[in-house]
């Protein structure tokens, strides 16, 4: 709860990669955002875990509404965005979401951005993503893409104490593994 404190609280700043200081969440958000449209064009997967999930569904609900510059530049496309240990269903970050967007019903949604898939991967003894049915709070986007939520196992393990919260035991778990490897090829056969 610190993290999210900390996100939301307008008066926090952090100094940015140029070294300017700033709202910490719009710095946070600005390097990912730049990395993205860096890469805009190519088959891309965002994997976010923990906070970064809402740093990433944040930075993506903007690249829904940033303008292009010319006809020319091409319109910002994410084709999967998976989210780990999310906690994206907590009350709070919800509530935040609502309270900066005016959303018709569902009041929240998949970014427009996200084209092909949104995956939520949780283990049910993750206490960080003690929500783990994110469907039945956000509706499809305009292309029809609509979370789909998976629970997963995630067996790490660090001096014989489980970690369900751990991002490395998420990405070996075989659903985020296959997830991954289809994402790959089919960026391969459209190639």
């Amino acid at each position: 709860m610190q993290d999210l404190s900390f996100y939301y609280d307008r008066t926090k700043r952090l100094r940015s990669r140029d070294g300017v200081e700033a709202e910490a969440r719009a710095v946070l958000k600005k390097d990912l955002e730049n990395a993205l449209v860096k890469a805009n064009g190519n088959n891309l997967m965002l994997i976010a875990h923990s906070m970064g999930s809402i740093i990433g569904y944040d930075v993506l609900r903007d690249l829904d509404r940033k303008p292009r510059k010319s006809e020319e530049e091409i319109e910002f496309i994410l084709h999967d965005f998976i989210a780990i240990g999310s906690p994206l269903g907590v009350g709070l970050v919800k509530n935040n979401v609502r309270g900066e967007r005016s959303y018709s019903k569902p009041s929240l949604r998949t970014p427009t951005v996200v084209k092909r898939r949104w995956a939520n991967y949780a283990d049910r003894k993750d206490p960080v993503a003690f929500d783990s049915h994110l469907r039945d709070d956000f509706g499809a986007n305009s292309s029809a893409v609509r979370v789909e939520d998976d629970l997963v196992t995630n067996d790490y393990t660090a001096q014989g104490d489980r970690n369900p919260h751990k991002s490395y035991g998420y990405l070996r778990t075989p659903e985020i593994s296959m997830h991954i490897q289809q994402f790959i090829e089919a960026g391969d056969s459209n190639s």
